[in-house]
């Protein structure tokens, strides 16, 4: 069986389900309370474990009781975290999220950056165990770390998939190393200015990247198969909370590309897979999975 690697961001995240987001000066009573693994790469790979793959993450954490408790949270969804790395030179990152119950819409607040750079087990010890078939996902932070993994994972012929979130990043240094590119409209509009999302889809799909993807939120998304454009709708849902909707995209894009579907069948999926997990709070503390998905959409 194939392992899927990942390495990025983790963090604890504390998560508040609020029946109204909260105006200045209001004090507002939660309606529940819990906390969760929390990061892009984490959450793609939760998916991908609790579908039954072989996944493994590698991050930096502090030597403190939440990231005790985070090691816990991962192991019990599965997720292999011998390549965490634990230092007492900062504290475990945290994230604050409310959710509104009534729309599913969020408000983040991270914690403040971390003071130096990160740490990392040799890249050789990580990647030892990659072989053809393999994928690994990054988000594309700590550059001096990730691109060499990047680079050493397609040495091995592994697939690498980049999932840029909204920051700025030059994508001129990636695309030799890249063969997946799953982007948010934000990140466009942030790197290339108003461009016409057909038009960088388009572009992108047709330079080096193999597989480029343009994600809309509740939109659908966009997608380059070879030719042309291609749109995909989103599914129309009851949400409950969006939060992580777009690192499931990722992870269920990439569970199916595992199982030896196509990009654009895989993309499909996806949509299904992101949309059914905003019935739901919180992408860790409900165990979606696959087979969730399937059922769910088996008679639509």
């Amino acid at each position: 069986m194939p392992t899927l690697f990942g390495y990025g961001l983790l963090t604890l995240d504390s998560l508040f389900t609020l029946q109204h987001l909260p105006r200045p000066d209001q004090k507002t009573q939660a309606l529940a309370q819990y906390e969760s693994p929390g990061g892009p790469v984490p959450a793609a790979l939760a998916f991908c474990a609790r579908s039954g793959l072989n996944c493994r993450l590698a991050a930096e954490i502090g030597l403190d009781s939440h990231g005790d408790l985070l090691l816990q949270l991962l192991q019990k969804h599965h997720i292999d975290t011998a390549f965490i790395h634990r230092t007492e030179l900062r504290p475990t990152d945290r994230a604050l999220i409310l959710s509104e119950e009534s729309s599913g819409r969020r408000n983040v607040i991270q914690g403040p950056p971390p003071i130096g750079k990160a740490l990392f087990p040799r890249i050789e010890d990580f990647c030892r165990d990659m072989s053809p078939g393999d994928f690994l996902l990054l988000d594309a932070r700590s550059e001096d770390l990730s691109l060499p993994l990047a680079q050493t994972a397609r040495e091995r012929n592994v697939t690498v998939m980049l999932d840029p979130g909204s920051r700025p990043l030059d994508l001129c240094k990636w695309e030799n190393v890249t063969d997946i590119l799953i982007a948010s409209k934000d990140f466009i509009l942030r790197n290339y200015g108003e461009i016409d999302l057909f038009t960088a889809v388009s572009t992108l799909g047709s330079g080096r990247i193999r597989h480029v993807c343009i994600t809309l939120g509740a939109g659908g998304s966009l997608f380059f198969d070879g030719n042309a454009p291609q749109f995909i709708p989103a599914r129309k849902m009851n949400t409950i909370d969006s939060n992580g909707a777009g690192d499931i995209f990722h992870g269920a894009c990439l569970y199916s590309l595992m199982k030896g579907r196509s990009f654009a069948d895989s993309l499909h999926f996806a949509t299904d897979a992101a949309a059914y997990s905003t019935l739901f709070h919180g992408v860790f503390h409900n165990n979606i999975n696959a087979e969730a998905v399937l059922q769910h959409f088996s008679g639509s």
